[in-house]
């Protein structure tokens, strides 16, 4: 297996939705070689499993993976993962009694199932992954050749596995989001936590920010620290539509009784903590996050 993960560029004719088509993109592709076609599946149903670990831990929903046509990839046989979303270009179509999907383009606009001929159900949705069978379509026209344990020269079976990361990121904010903002998991979230300074550069407020800034740095979080001279409210304003997991506030309360206060973006639970214990409790409570998420998803 061997897979790179870069920024690619397309002459993309309908760029839209912001980040859900656009001309530069950046995509993880990984590619599977094998002597024979029993190894191709073993590794195909391997990166299946994975796509569906990856989708649950990121907190994405209504992820179903559905066959596809093999297109200009070419091939035996494929698969997408969509997302169902309203936004969606591709249409989906479910079968209700095998409990099957298949993108219409291999139905070629059928109406009922070719296996039970109940009724279809169509939504639309975003494609957020694909997996191919391509055999032994580039090996051969590559001459990319192994010897197998009996000495045969075999042409390698191939298996290709995409996924977007650019667009995956806005199916997420497509379904994680509030009026206020960008509301994603913990394990998916760009920040993982907002430090808002409330007081001039010269207050204790001030100094507090930045000590807990870095000492949450020092921790190996990802954090952002607002102390711009701009009102409190234009400030939590942006700390919800950034959508930090946590939210640090470090205002008055600092001086005046040692205390900050901490935010949680998705539920709004607040938290009052010590100014010395802030960095450590911050810490422990984004841990405490990410393993009630993972339970969830």
């Amino acid at each position: 297996m061997v897979y790179q993960i870069q920024t690619k560029f397309r002459d993309e004719a309908r760029a839209r939705g912001g980040l859900l088509r656009t001309r530069e993109f950046l995509m993880k592709d990984a590619y599977s070689l094998h002597l024979d076609q029993a190894g191709l599946e073993e590794a195909y149903q391997t990166q299946t499993h994975a796509y569906h670990r990856i989708y649950r831990r990121l907190g994405l929903t209504d992820v179903h993976q559905v066959r596809s046509a093999t297109g200009d990839m070419g091939g035996t046989l494929a698969h997408e993962f969509m997302a169902l979303l309203d936004v969606g270009e591709d249409t989906v179509a479910f079968c209700r009694g095998w409990n099957t999907a298949v993108n219409i383009e291999v139905l070629e606009q059928a109406v009922s199932c070719a296996t039970c001929g109940g009724a279809l159900d169509h939504r639309r949705a975003v494609e957020v992954g694909n997996i191919f069978q391509l055999g032994t379509k580039y090996s051969e026209a590559l001459n990319a050749f192994a010897m197998d344990r009996s000495n045969v020269r075999r042409a390698l079976v191939m298996g290709s596995y995409g996924l977007g990361v650019s667009r995956l990121l806005a199916v997420l904010i497509e379904q994680q989001h509030d009026a206020a903002g960008i509301a994603l998991t913990a394990a998916s979230a760009a920040v993982d936590a907002h430090v808002v300074q409330i007081g001039g550069g010269d207050s204790r407020a001030a100094r507090v920010a930045a000590e807990i800034y870095a000492g949450l740095r020092a921790r190996g979080l990802d954090v952002l620290l607002d102390d711009r001279d701009a009102r409190a409210g234009e400030k939590f304003t942006d700390a919800d539509l950034i959508g930090a997991t946590l939210r640090v506030t470090v205002g008055s309360r600092a001086e005046r009784d040692g205390t900050v206060e901490i935010r949680e973006r998705r539920t709004g639970a607040v938290h009052e903590v010590g100014v010395t214990d802030a960095a450590l409790a911050v810490v422990r409570l984004h841990q405490d996050i990410l393993r009630r998420e993972a339970a969830v998803n």
